[in-house]
């Protein structure tokens, strides 16, 4: 059961009443690791509306976050396998649907494991592009959506180059590739990141390849 000794609350296993405390501190101290909110949904509040939250080492954000109402961050892992030959067909959905009216600020691509694709001149190439929501694999969003990381859009930067260039899964894991250049999503309606396949790609879907996308927005659900 647990038990108050000299000031401290000491659970001897799991506790699952509630436990309000309307002053003073609380100090968990373990070197074995705090574990807050470990519950599927739940979800987890620190500190109030006019407090002052303080993290005093490194901050991991494994999820998706929010800054204020508007300022929307994500993070996905998108294992790319579908291939076509033929340019800005859909591999592969990217993320949450991004509302529509909001401006796309920052997308980062980073290769996590290699893909077994060398059709395209030794090469597995994809861009990301906007498109309406829930475009199957296979589909031309070439004139309809807009691309917003590869060698269509001037801005993009990686690794290897200063200049534009499509996305090579089949190039050095941890290879980046990043835009900073503020893009507006469509006007009238909500929208889908793709990765897209560059023509030449061939028709033999590919076993392996994962990028990791990161992506941050200005918008209101």
């Amino acid at each position: 059961m647990p038990s108050f000794n000299g000031g401290k609350f000491n659970p001897s296993n799991v506790v699952t009443a509630d436990l309000e405390v309307d002053s003073g501190t609380i100090s968990v101290d373990t070197d074995h690791g705090v574990i807050v909110g470990n519950v599927s949904g739940g979800p987890v509040t620190i500190g109030h509306a006019t407090s002052e939250t303080t993290v005093s080492d490194n901050l991991t954000v494994a999820g998706n976050y929010t800054f204020g109402s508007y300022k929307k961050c994500f993070h996905a892992e998108v294992d790319v396998r579908q291939v076509h030959n033929d340019d800005n067909t859909v591999s592969i959905a990217v993320g949450p649907i991004i509302p529509r009216y909001s401006i796309i600020t920052q997308i980062v691509a980073v290769v996590k494991t290699q893909s077994d694709i060398t059709a395209n001149s030794g090469a597995h190439l994809v861009n990301i592009r906007s498109g309406a929501a829930s475009q199957s694999a296979d589909t031309d969003i070439g004139s309809a959506g807009a691309e917003v990381l590869g060698a269509g859009l001037a801005a993009t930067l990686s690794s290897d180059s200063a200049s534009a260039t499509d996305i090579d899964l089949r190039t050095n894991i941890k290879d980046v590739w990043v835009s900073n250049t503020p893009i507006s999503a469509a006007t009238t309606a909500d929208i889908q990141l793709y990765v897209c396949n560059v023509a030449g790609n061939g028709g033999t879907d590919a076993t392996a390849g994962t990028l990791s996308v990161y992506v941050e927005y200005y918008g209101m659900d």
